[in-house]
């Protein structure tokens, strides 16, 4: 009788063990998902920034080259100014 109930027990302890088992692949597989999914969104987000990033450079390069082009012209022009202005 004994060796019944162990048995017994012991199917039990198995089914449960399988049911908690099948429970964890399920959210094993939508945690995959759900890190696709991120792993996407990180990818887009990446892009964004590589665009931002971009814009900004060419923005810099535009200030720099008038800063340059106004520090270059800026005694001319006011050599310029100063001799139509004397006279």
């Amino acid at each position: 009788k004994m060796n019944e109930r162990f048995a017994h027990m012991e199917e039990k302890m198995n089914a449960r063990f399988v049911a908690m088992d099948e429970k964890m692949n399920e959210r094993f597989a939508h945690m995959s998902e759900r890190f696709a999914d991120m792993d996407h969104r990180i990818t887009d987000v990446h892009a964004s920034i590589a665009d931002v990033h971009k814009a900004i450079a060419v923005q810099t390069r535009w200030f720099l080259a008038a800063a340059a082009t106004i520090a270059t012209l800026y005694p001319l022009i006011q050599q310029l100014a100063a001799r139509l202005v004397g006279g």
